[in-house]
Formats: C-alpha cells, sequence, structure tokens
C-alpha cells in the first residue's frame, strides 16, 4: 500500500465509504468519521505500511480529505521506501 489510489481505497473500505467519492470528500464533513475513528484509522495505516504517518506538515483544513490525505501518506511512505 504505497500509491494515493491504493491508501484512498483502504480508507474508504475502513470507513465503508462512498468508492466514487470526490478527491474533496471531507470524511469527518459528511459524517463518515470522527475524531476516535480517525486515530484508529492512521493506526490501521501506519500498521500496514510499517511506519509512523506524520500528519504535522499537513494542512489541518485537509487533514479528513480524503485525496488529501491519501497523496500525503503516500508521500511519506514512498519516501521512506526508497531509503
Amino acid at each position: 500500500m504505497t500509491s494515493p489510489a491504493e491508501i484512498r481505497a483502504h480508507i474508504l473500505a475502513f470507513i465503508s465509504g462512498p468508492l466514487d467519492a470526490p478527491d474533496d470528500y471531507d470524511l469527518r464533513q459528511h459524517g463518515a468519521i470522527d475524531s476516535l475513528q480517525f486515530v484508529q484509522l492512521i493506526a490501521d495505516i501506519e500498521s500496514k505500511v510499517g511506519a509512523t504517518v506524520d500528519l504535522s506538515a499537513l494542512d489541518p483544513t485537509d487533514l479528513t480529505k480524503i485525496a488529501a490525505l491519501s497523496r500525503h501518506i503516500a508521500s511519506q511512505v514512498g519516501v521512506r521506501a526508497e531509503v
């Protein structure tokens, strides 16, 4: 699970969300996830990729938007995979 598409699919499966959700779909705004579930989602992703995900560089307004979150995590996982 290293590409934005793979991470997006994992997020949508985790929340049982619509597979055709638009890129700007906000998980929290649409009630698909709450704060605790978000933490659980990140922990689940971290266990799958075998690394800690740093969200500090992600704009807070994009934190729960599916495409921005997927790209951000993929960029971190990709960098770690190259090292």
